[in-house]
C-alpha cells in the first residue's frame, strides 16, 4: 500500500531532520520511500525554491502563484510514486500555505483555497505531523546553524510567533477530522523520531486491518 505523509511546522523545528530519520527507519522495515519537499521536488520547483528563499515576497497571492507552480509539478511526481506503492514523505504541503499565505500574511482565503485545490487536484495526506517549538528556541537554533539562512529564517520573533500560532490553529481545527498529530519538537530528537515512526506504523496497521475486514466480509 502507498501512503502520503507530510511534516509541517515553522522554521528550525526539525522537519527535514525528522523526515530523513523517518525515511531511514521505514526502509529498515522494508518500506520503499520517496522524500520530497515544498517548494521544490522537481527542477522547476527547485528553481522556484531558490527565488522564494532568497527574497521575501510581500504579496501573499504572488507568493501563492509561485508555490502553486512548484506544487502542481511536484504533485505529478508524488502521484507516480504513490502508484508504485511507495511511502511518500513531504517536507511542507498545503498546511504551510494555510499558515503562511492565509494566516500570517492575511491572503484572501477563498482565492488561496482555490489555488490549493487546483495545484493539488485534491491530493490529501494520509497523515500530517506538525512539529511545534517555542519561537525563542527556534531562533536560537537558527543562530547556531549554518544551513538556516533563508529569508524566512531571518524574520523577527513576532513573525515566528505568528507562524507557530497558525500551525497550532490548524491542528485545533483539524484534529478529529483527519489524521493530524501535534508533537513537541523541543524533546530529544530520538524521542520525537520514535513517536513519529509509531504514528506512521499505527496508521499502516489500522489500514491493513480495515482491508482485512473488508476481505473477510466479502
Amino acid at each position: 500500500m502507498s501512503y502520503f505523509i507530510t511534516i509541517e511546522g515553522g522554521e528550525a523545528v526539525g522537519k527535514s531532520t525528522q523526515l530523513q530519520l523517518l525515511s531511514e527507519k521505514l526502509k529498515e522495515r522494508n518500506f520503499s520511500t520517496y522524500n520530497t519537499k515544498e517548494p521544490g521536488g522537481t527542477k522547476i520547483g527547485e528553481a522556484i525554491r531558490r527565488v522564494m528563499l532568497s527574497e521575501m515576497v510581500s504579496d501573499p497571492i504572488t507568493e501563492m502563484f509561485l508555490l502553486s507552480a512548484s506544487r502542481r509539478e511536484n504533485v505529478k511526481v508524488i502521484r507516480e510514486h504513490l502508484k508504485n506503492e511507495k511511502v511518500v514523505l513531504c517536507d511542507r504541503y498545503i498546511d504551510s500555505s494555510v499558515a503562511y499565505q492565509i494566516t500570517v500574511k492575511d491572503g484572501d482565503s477563498d482565492i488561496i483555497s482555490k489555488m490549493i485545490e487546483y495545484s493539488t487536484e485534491n491530493l490529501i495526506p494520509d497523515l500530517t505531523i506538525i512539529l511545534d517549538l517555542e519561537p525563542k528556541v527556534a531562533m536560537e537554533r537558527i543562530a547556531l546553524s549554518t544551513s538556516h539562512n533563508s529569508v524566512y529564517d531571518m524574520q523577527t520573533y513576532e513573525f515566528h510567533s505568528k507562524v507557530r500560532a497558525a500551525f497550532l490553529k490548524i491542528y485545533e481545527e483539524n484534529k478529529g477530522k483527519r489524521n493530524i498529530v501535534l508533537l513537541n519538537s523541543a524533546e530529544d530528537i530520538n524521542i520525537v523520531s520514535d513517536t513519529i515512526l509509531n504514528e506512521v506504523l499505527n496508521l499502516i496497521k489500522r489500514n491493513t486491518e480495515s482491508i482485512e475486514k473488508l476481505l473477510i466480509n466479502k
